[in-house]
């Protein structure tokens, strides 16, 4: 059915944003040093954000846990703090 298919769709992406974001915190940590790193995390997180920004009602809050971990570490703290109240929300 109609439903059965969008509740399939939300759990596909919602997967698929959370991997993007798990990706992305590599960057953050573990891979910070590599070539690239900031611009690498940046470009998942934000295809993250995307996935979910169509979404009626948000169910994710790691897309936008992950571009306010950035944003702090860019030290860009206003944007963080409107991101993670997104993520509360």
């Amino acid at each position: 059915s109609k439903d059965d298919l969008r509740r399939e769709w939300l759990a596909a992406t919602n997967a698929l944003a959370a991997g993007l974001c798990a990706e992305a915190e590599i960057y953050l940590t573990d891979a910070c040093d590599e070539d690239d790193a900031e611009m690498k995390c940046e470009a998942l997180a934000t295809e993250a954000l995307l996935l979910v920004s169509g979404i009626d009602k948000q169910t994710l809050p790691e897309p936008y846990q992950t571009m306010a971990s950035l944003r702090l570490s860019q030290q860009r703290p206003e944007d963080a703090e409107a991101l993670l109240a997104k993520a509360l929300s």
